[in-house]
């Protein structure tokens, strides 16, 4: 059951990935660009979420648009579920850029 979670999860980040890609491509003008990809990273949090069998629940209500989050998570799942919340944008660590394959991903 796991590895069937773990599968689905990496499917679902192709096509959210492909599909920010897209994004990229066909939509035109930098603040539709934005919230088309807050949109699609909001939802693949929530297939991610749902493949893992992840329940968040969120308190208070949503950051307005252009707000800064912080946090100082502790593992890859906040991520994934600050992502299911909000449609927020991640930046990688500088230590990020010497792995292999994610440094070029984040650069």
């Amino acid at each position: 059951m796991a590895v069937a979670r773990i599968v689905a999860v990496f499917f679902l980040s192709c096509v959210a990935l492909l599909a920010l890609v897209l994004n990229i491509a066909i939509v035109r003008g930098d603040r539709r660009r934005l919230a088309v990809a807050a949109r699609w990273t909001r939802k693949w949090g929530e297939w991610a979420c749902g493949a893992l069998g992840i329940e968040v629940v969120t308190h208070g209500p949503q950051p307005p648009a252009g707000s800064l989050l912080v946090s100082n998570h502790v593992s890859y799942l906040d991520i994934i579920s600050m992502s299911s919340a909000t449609g927020c944008f991640f930046t990688p660590k500088a230590e990020l850029r010497t792995w292999p394959l994610v440094g070029m991903l984040s650069a």
